[in-house]
Formats: C-alpha cells, structure tokens, sequence
C-alpha cells in the first residue's frame, strides 16, 4: 500500500529512491546556496563519486549541477529583491557576493538585465535565464 512506501523506503525501486534523494540534495543546495557548493560536496552528499553525480544529474535533469545552482541562486536574487525592503547592497551581502558590483555582473550575465530592472520589470514579464 502506498502508507508502506512512505515507512518502508528500502522497498522502492531504484528510480524512486533517486527521486528521493534528489529532492533531499536540493533541499541541501538550497541550504548552502551562499556557501558556493562544489560539485564534490553535492557527489558527497549523494555518496556518489564527482563522476557519476555529475552524469546522473545530467542525464536526469538535462543541465548540469551548476547550472541547476545558478539558477536557484538567480530565483533567490530575484525573490529577495521582490518581496524584501533590501537594498541591492543588502541583497548582495546576504547572497554572499563580494561586491554589489560583482552581484549586479552576475545577474546581468545570466539574465541580461540589471538588479534594478529585475525589481522593476520582473512582474511585467517573465524571465529567461540564460545557460
């Protein structure tokens, strides 16, 4: 019965406990977004070697682990300059960038768009980030 799978998750197939424990690694990303996460620390966390996390995530989530974190790092950005008070700075600071300057490069690299147009328009239209 289903109420089993949920106590008994040794008894899953394969693919289900690797849904499983996806969904834990990407609520460890999360968690340690402002930490800069290596790869080794993800493979780590999965107790796969670099290697083979790196080809699973892939192959199952068609991008790479890092492109997966810059991506959430981007929808904190966005998220933090949106719905909070914070001023770019603040934002900067909290995202663990060394510099507004080097926040405000990273946005506009991946997003083609300032912190300040983010704020502005983002409820205008939605976002494209770029790989």
């Amino acid at each position: 019965s289903e109420i089993s799978l949920m106590f008994w998750p040794e008894k899953l197939p394969v693919d289900m406990k690797k849904v499983m424990q996806f969904n834990e690694l990407f609520q460890f990303m999360k968690e340690h977004l402002d930490s800069q996460l290596s790869i080794g620390d993800m493979a780590e966390f999965m107790g796969w070697s670099d290697a083979y996390f790196s080809r699973v995530f892939h192959s199952v989530f068609h991008i790479t682990p890092k492109q997966y974190l810059i991506r959430e790092l981007i929808a904190r950005a966005i998220a933090l300059l949106n719905d909070t008070g914070k001023s770019i700075k603040e934002v900067a600071a909290e995202l663990k960038f060394s510099s507004e300057f080097n926040f405000s490069r990273f946005i506009h690299h991946y997003t083609n768009f300032s912190p300040s147009e983010l704020r502005k328009h983002q409820k205008e239209f939605p976002l494209y980030v770029r790989k």
